[in-house]
């Protein structure tokens, strides 16, 4: 488990990843460090609680931000999984991708907006205290309010970087893909510029280190990393939607598969299958029913000597908990959700009935072959 279940409402998980704790961590020392020499005055306990309160409220103002994210995709008929939050931000896992550009419009203008938001409610109840409270502008709570209208601010400005995956970058996704009519062109454009905005992100984090300011600068690489390495990941896609826009799993999948029993022993399963014939994936049966799948990678995490005690049944990944799609399906399509539920097999059922399972190895090596895979 690399996330923490805060609750669940409405069929919507919200969750911590393990990361936040690192950087509400560090958000936390480095804003005290700060507090306690830009305000002689305060006592240490003091510039911890202003610190930790700014630092709550700075994740407050991300969830309500991909709350934002979530509301408009459920107002677009677009499920939504989960919200988590991370060292990076917040990511609303959303089933499916928008389906036309006023879609991702709205996708991409809901985050920054609710952000902006935020930031002008905390300026107009700062400025509203100032002119009623006397002593307010040298008060902590003048101190929490302008250092998240500041913080609003500046994410706001950050999101609307016209470069994927941010929310900028859907925006101007959304608008070349209206006046082009092709998502996947949208989508290179919006990637490459992404990266670029990563790059300079990189380039102002080693400014930052060179400055003194450490923490900061560590944050600001990984946000560049992750922004990065994002925007590569939706252009490596576009090039994979692109070459699969097409080709149906049917074409794909593959139809012979060895069966095991799932009574069987891990020990025996690697030693008369697994290690004798070259597959990675076999199917698993129960009572003469296709109960699952079990791979090379599902028994890895398995110690040796519990090989002889543990059953196939007890290891295998069953086929409700994989879903499945159908053959007739794009394999684009399927990828997504491969990667969305980080599946390597995905069952292919018609009618019913059994038909093979699609490996994103069989794809793999099948998008090579395609002569409109480019750059």
């Amino acid at each position: 488990m690399r996330t923490i279940r805060l609750a669940k409402v409405a069929g919507v998980s919200y969750e911590l990843h393990y990361s936040w704790f690192v950087l509400a961590g560090l958000m936390v020392v480095s804003l005290a460090a700060h507090f306690a020499l830009a305000e002689p005055a305060w006592s240490p306990i003091g510039a911890w609680l202003v610190a930790t309160t700014t630092t709550l409220l700075f994740f407050v103002s991300v969830a309500a931000h991909e709350l934002a994210h979530a509301a408009v995709a459920a107002w677009r008929k677009l499920p939504v999984r989960s919200i988590c939050l991370s060292a990076f931000g917040g990511v609303a896992q959303i089933e499916r991708e928008a389906a036309d550009p006023g879609t991702e419009l709205w996708m991409g203008v809901a985050g920054p907006l609710s952000t902006a938001a935020l930031g002008v409610v905390y300026l107009a109840i700062d400025a509203t205290a100032q002119a009623w409270l006397p002593g307010f502008s040298r008060s902590a709570p003048h101190v929490v309010l302008s250092w998240m209208t500041a913080i609003n601010a500046s994410l706001t400005v950050l999101n609307l970087i016209p470069g994927f995956p941010l929310d900028g970058g859907r925006i101007m996704r959304a608008i070349l893909w209206k006046f082009r009519g092709d998502p996947v062109t949208a989508t290179r454009v919006t990637a490459r510029i992404g990266q670029g905005a990563g790059l300079a992100l990189f380039l102002f984090s080693i400014r930052w280190l060179l400055d003194g300011l450490t923490p900061s600068a560590i944050w600001m690489a990984c946000v560049a990393g992750f922004l990065f390495d994002g925007a590569a990941t939706a252009y490596a896609e576009a090039d994979e939607t692109a070459a699969l826009k097409t080709v149906r799993v049917r074409e794909v999948m593959g139809r012979d598969y060895t069966a095991v029993d799932g009574c069987a022993s891990l020990e025996t399963f690697a030693a008369q299958y697994l290690f004798r014939m070259g597959q990675r994936c076999f199917l698993v049966m129960e009572h003469g029913q296709i109960a699952g799948i079990i791979t090379a990678s599902d028994i890895a995490h398995i110690d040796r000597d519990e090989w002889s005690r543990t059953r196939v049944e007890h290891v295998m990944r069953r086929m409700d908990d994989l879903g499945s799609i159908d053959p007739e399906a794009l394999v684009s399509d399927a990828l997504k959700t491969m990667r969305r539920e980080r599946l390597m097999q995905l069952p292919v059922v018609a009618n019913g009935r059994f038909e093979g399972v699609l490996q994103r190895g069989q794809i793999w090596h099948w998008v090579p072959e395609q002569p409109q895979l480019t750059m």
